[in-house]
């Protein structure tokens, strides 16, 4: 068993809320984190399998780095010192080097590497069956109380466990495709299910062997009711579909750093969340946007030219321009290039959320809005006495989703689904959109 560590990090969580201090634990190449140490017996918030991510340092803070599986978990840490996100990095690196287990991911599939993918997969399901017994112990012991609960939090403590109960059945049923595709079953023998078992004190969520059968029944089982659940009320992609876009939530994150007055170069993050928009836009494949994003693109050029290095924040680049007899105002036209084209965004997610998702009166709707001025009025004839080919509304989706979700969109693109993500993306961009303005003010 390796050694354990643990200790006290702070994660970035959103902009409304910031960092916020969690307990965090590394433990048999896996990195659980809780809300503190008083409550990890309340069960974790999240955890992430250290031999499938990428470990970076920040080449800005000492003190900061990032922890994610590209297109699916992303943590963004701050230790309290260089010396211990070094710590970390050294517990981390470690773990991932001795679990690594990439190979996992072909067809080979040696046995050394087909047990650690068995026995990371158990090992969440351990996880949250611990998590799962704690939630209906904390319920059944209220109502043996005669505690008075409000049908308003019964309601919320049932779904908890309702969510807690999908996610053990997803996780179920990557485990016995692991089981299945590596053709475990036949190779491990009773020993290798007893040292498993001894390598972990917790109690254990399979307590028998499962035969072949049993694995055909169970897989079948779950299947059913998973799409039973989907089809019904859309459970399942609220269960799957639980984070917003990585591509937005990064540009969420890069301009939520221009605000900081520590960071030193809010210049380079405001340009990569322009950078990430036009990529934004270019997943909508709106012609009518290609002029704008144009002159997006060469406003940032004339903005990094103007740039020295010794301005590498907008701060002092707002300071520069103000010294100008005849001002260059390159940062102000940044600023309302990006706020406009945002708001934009916002108005086709906003428009994408509804029942009829015909994505190119979506996007009519969003241009006609949002692009009113005089100049505009012979390109808003255009687009609206044309039929311009753009992206459907389950392209859109695919393009912009994050990596685990694209499985579930692909299968099920259904409007129920697709208002789901829509709505996630709505509402960070409102997000995103509200930070420009506070970045307008500065220039004021």
């Amino acid at each position: 068993m390796d050694e354990r560590v643990e200790g006290y990090l702070s994660k970035w969580t959103n902009f409304l809320s910031g960092w916020q201090s969690r307990w965090f634990v590394l433990e048999d190449g896996v990195l659980y984190y809780y809300k503190s140490k008083e409550e990890v017996e309340a069960g974790c918030k999240g955890s992430v399998n250290v031999a499938m991510c990428e470990i970076i340092a920040d080449q800005v803070y000492p003190n900061r780095m990032e922890v994610w599986i590209p297109g699916e978990k992303h943590f963004y840490l701050q230790c309290s010192s260089a010396q211990e996100r070094q710590h970390w990095l050294m517990a981390l690196g470690s773990a991932k080097a001795k679990y690594n287990s990439t190979a996992a991911m072909n067809s080979t599939f040696n046995d050394s590497i087909m047990k650690n993918a068995l026995n990371a997969k158990s090992k969440e399901l351990k996880l949250f069956s611990s998590i799962l017994r704690h939630r209906l112990d904390a319920m059944l012991k209220s109502l043996d109380k005669n505690e008075s609960i409000s049908p308003q939090q019964f309601i919320k403590e049932a779904k908890k466990i309702y969510k807690t109960c999908m996610r053990c059945s997803v996780i179920t049923e990557d485990w016995l495709f692991v089981m299945n595709r590596c053709n475990l079953a036949l190779s491990l023998t009773e020993n290798d299910w007893k040292n498993d078992d001894d390598e972990d004190n917790n109690n254990d969520l399979v307590d028998d062997k499962l035969s072949h059968q049993d694995t055909q029944s169970v897989r079948s089982c779950s299947s059913s009711d998973s799409s039973s659940e989907s089809s019904d009320d859309g459970s399942t992609a609220e269960l799957l579909l639980e984070s917003p876009p990585k591509i937005i939530a990064d540009m969420l994150l890069n301009l939520a750093e221009c605000l900081s007055v520590e960071n030193p170069t809010t210049m380079k993050n405001f340009q990569t969340a322009t950078e990430t928009l036009i990529t934004i836009l270019d997943a909508f494949n709106f012609g009518a946007m290609a002029g704008i994003k144009m002159d997006l693109l060469r406003t940032i050029e004339r903005t990094a030219l103007f740039c020295d290095e010794n301005m590498s924040s907008l701060k002092q680049v707002l300071e520069a321009e103000a010294k100008l007899v005849v001002g260059a105002n390159l940062f102000e036209h940044l600023i309302g290039y990006f706020k406009t084209c945002a708001l934009f965004l916002l108005k086709c997610f906003r428009n994408l959320c509804s029942e009829s998702t015909n994505s190119l009166q979506c996007l009519k709707k969003a241009f006609r809005d949002t692009f009113t001025a005089p100049h505009f009025k012979l390109m808003n004839y255009v687009i609206e006495t044309t039929t311009p080919h753009v992206a459907s509304a389950d392209e859109i989706a695919l393009a912009l989703c994050n990596e685990e979700d694209k499985p579930i969109l692909e299968d099920n693109v259904d409007n129920s689904l697709l208002l789901r993500f829509f709505t996630q993306c709505a509402e960070t961009m409102q997000e995103c959109v509200d930070l420009v303005e506070h970045i307008e003010k500065m220039r004021r």
